[in-house]
C-alpha cells in the first residue's frame, strides 16, 4: 500500500492492546488526488448535478482556480444551527502536494457559461420576461446627444452581477444603470470576469 502518513495512533515501543479490537496504529493518504467537500444549503442542492464543473480558490492563497468535476452530492444532510446542508464532493489533482487535508476553501459551481460575449450590468436591466425558451429585458442606452432609448434585448447567461445580451445591442453602446448608492444614472461599458456562478 502506497500512500502518505497523516497520522501516528502510537509510538516505538508501545504495548499495543488488542483483546477485543484491532487498534489504529496509523493512518495512510493517498494525498495525490484530494477530495473536496463542500457545504451546499437545501436551497441550492436542486441546482447542482453531477457532472457540472466546479472550482475552489484556497483562503489566503490570492485568485488561484483550482477546478475539478462535480461527483456526488451525498443523500444523508448535516444540520447546523437548523440550517439544512448537503455535502457536494469532488477531486482535485495535488500532483506537487500544495492541498492539505482539512484547509479551507471558498467553492463555486459554475450553472452555465458564456466566453467572449456582450455583457451588461444586471442593474441596467428591468423587465425581465421569459418567453419559450428566451428572456428578454429592457435596457435604457446612452446616446451621444445626452438622450436614452428604452430597447428590448435577449438575455443569455446571466449572473448575481453580470448578464450576456445575445441581441438587441452593440458592442460600444452605452446603457444606462442606477447606481445602489444614489438615483443618478449613469453609463456603464465595462465587461465583467468569471463566468456566472452562485
Amino acid at each position: 500500500m502506497a500512500g502518505t502518513v497523516v497520522d501516528r495512533a502510537a509510538n516505538e515501543g508501545e504495548t499495543l492492546n488488542a483483546v477485543q479490537t484491532a487498534p489504529t496504529v496509523l493512518t495512510i493518504a493517498d494525498l495525490s488526488v484530494m477530495t473536496v467537500e463542500a457545504e451546499v444549503s437545501e436551497a441550492d442542492v436542486p441546482r447542482l448535478k453531477p457532472g457540472m464543473t466546479a472550482y475552489f480558490t484556497l483562503i489566503g492563497a490570492g485568485s488561484e482556480r483550482y477546478e475539478g468535476t462535480l461527483r456526488q452530492i451525498r443523500p444523508t444532510p448535516q444540520t447546523e444551527n437548523g440550517v439544512v446542508l448537503y455535502y457536494a464532493l469532488f477531486d482535485i489533482p495535488n500532483p506537487d502536494g500544495t492541498l492539505m487535508i482539512g484547509m479551507s476553501a471558498q467553492v463555486f459551481f459554475v450553472e452555465a457559461a458564456a466566453k467572449d460575449v456582450l455583457l451588461v450590468p444586471v442593474a441596467a436591466l428591468s423587465d425581465l420576461a421569459r418567453r419559450g425558451d428566451m428572456t428578454t429585458a429592457r435596457v435604457r442606452v446612452a446616446a451621444t446627444d445626452g438622450t436614452t432609448q428604452t430597447r428590448e434585448v435577449t438575455v443569455g447567461v446571466r449572473s448575481r452581477v453580470a448578464a450576456e445580451v445575445r441581441s438587441g445591442l452593440a458592442e460600444g453602446e452605452r446603457v444606462v444603470v442606477v447606481s445602489q448608492s444614489s438615483d443618478t444614472p449613469r453609463a456603464a461599458t465595462r465587461g465583467f470576469g468569471p463566468p456566472p456562478m452562485f
